[in-house]
């Protein structure tokens, strides 16, 4: 696994004084704070850039990193993702995890049927959902409390079988009635 965890992309340039926009992973606002050292690729030749200033920019965040002082210098960085180091994460508080943290795991229902493995992590608005593929096809968990329980330590999550969620639970006329 690597040692570089992504915690955001640069989508394009903001200005003409070097400033961009920025797509964050997460709510670690301290990832964007002014001194945190973020950097531009996991090689050994990545670059590294200080933040200068972020704010919120709608839903993305308009960040200056030192060293880019013009619009050029920010055109060059579009499309790039940037890192830290996986030792300098914050804890996050029980029951909260990081996306690569949740990447790969085993996914299997309450009675034991398997999914598949977790493959993507899609931003849907209120909730976040886990893009599972395994042997039946592909999978949309929403990543809700209610819905899973995630054990890292056996490299799995457990979803609840609600009908129509997991593939051989759909919900049928008769269900409907019930509600």
């Amino acid at each position: 696994m690597s040692r570089w965890i992504a915690v955001g992309r640069v989508i394009r340039a903001h200005g003409i004084q070097g400033e961009v926009i920025v797509h964050r992973f997460g709510d670690a606002d301290e990832m964007l704070a002014p001194g945190t050292e973020l950097r531009f690729g996991e090689k050994d030749d990545a670059v590294s850039r200080a933040v200068v200033g972020a704010q919120p920019h709608g839903r993305e965040w308009r960040v200056r990193f030192e060293g880019v002082g013009d619009r050029n210098a920010a055109e060059a960085l579009r499309g790039a993702w940037f890192y830290v180091s996986r030792d300098v994460l914050p804890e996050l508080p029980e029951g909260s995890y990081y996306r690569f943290q949740l990447m790969g795991l085993r996914v299997r229902t309450e009675e034991g049927k398997e999914l598949g493995r977790v493959e993507e992590i899609l931003e849907a608005g209120a909730h976040d959902v886990c893009v599972v593929r395994g042997a039946d096809g592909e999978v949309l968990i929403p990543a809700v409390d209610a819905l899973v329980r995630v054990d890292l330590e056996r490299g799995e999550m457990v979803v609840t079988s609600l009908p129509g969620l997991v593939p051989g639970t759909e919900v049928n006329e008769t269900d409907r009635e019930e509600r």
